[in-house]
This record gives structure tokens, sequence and C-alpha cells, in this order.
């Protein structure tokens, strides 16, 4: 799973997508294996699978999965992720979403290449959802968050 902007180019340039390295194991983006990390994994992938309505903003629709040519291995610095239960109703959840890049929008800012973790609250569905399908016959909700 990833942000689809990390993605976008190689997907729409190549018909082969291993082209696209994925890195695990290492808390830095730009690693590479003059890093001297013994944690560190590289994997190419076999297809990307980008959000249909996904347009190339930060804003909307901004994911993406990779499915791997080959598994990584389960180590001390490589693990799954827990995902969400499908159905948790109508109660909030706290999430933590971890990223690399940019700290602020627009190209001018600086990169920074360490792993950060932002943590956030999602409720679900959107409390304000029913009233706005009976009011103004919306039946779509853009972004939950």
């Amino acid at each position: 799973l990833t942000s689809a902007h990390c993605v976008f180019q190689a997907a729409r340039v190549s018909s082969n997508h291993s082209v696209v390295k994925v890195v695990a194991g290492s808390l830095k983006a730009y690693s590479n294996q003059q890093d001297n990390n013994s944690f560190m994994q590289v994997q190419v992938s076999d297809s990307i699978i980008i959000h249909p309505l996904y347009t190339n903003t930060w804003a909307e629709n901004d994911i993406a999965l990779i499915k791997l040519k080959e598994n990584f291995a389960i180590s001390k610095a490589v693990d799954k992720i827990r995902l969400a239960d499908v159905d948790w109703g109508n109660s909030t959840m706290e999430c933590e979403i971890p990223g690399f890049g940019r700290l602020q929008k627009g190209i001018s800012s600086n990169l920074d290449n360490r792993l950060k973790i932002h943590r956030i609250t999602i409720t679900r569905p959107c409390p304000c959802e029913s009233e706005l399908i009976k009011e103004k016959s919306v039946h779509r909700v853009r972004q939950w968050l």
C-alpha cells in the first residue's frame, strides 16, 4: 500500500512495472546498499493498481497497491501491518500513517528522508452523510478525512 503520487509516473510510462523498487526495513526514504543497513530489503513490483479516480493531485484518492514479484522476508525490521476491521460501524478510529517526503506542500519545500508517523482520527461513516442524502440527494461523500 502506498501513495499514488509515488508510483504514478512509473505506472504511466511502463507497461512493465518492475521499474518500481520497493524498500523495506529502512528508516530513510532514499537508502541504498551503501548505507550499510543489514535490515534493509529491496523487491521489485509485479503490478501496480492506482485508484481509478486519482488525478495526479495530492488531495483525493492518492492511494495505490503494489504487488511484489517476491515477498519480503519477515524480520526484526520488516513485518506485516494490521488492517482495520471491515465493519467498524459508526465509531471513530485512531490511526497511524507512516510516510516520507516533504513537510509542506510545494516543490520548493525541503525533502525529509526520515520516516515520520502521523496520528489521525477517522470518523466513519461521515456523520453528515445521511443529512446530505436526505437534503441534497448527494450519494457520495468525496472525503472521509
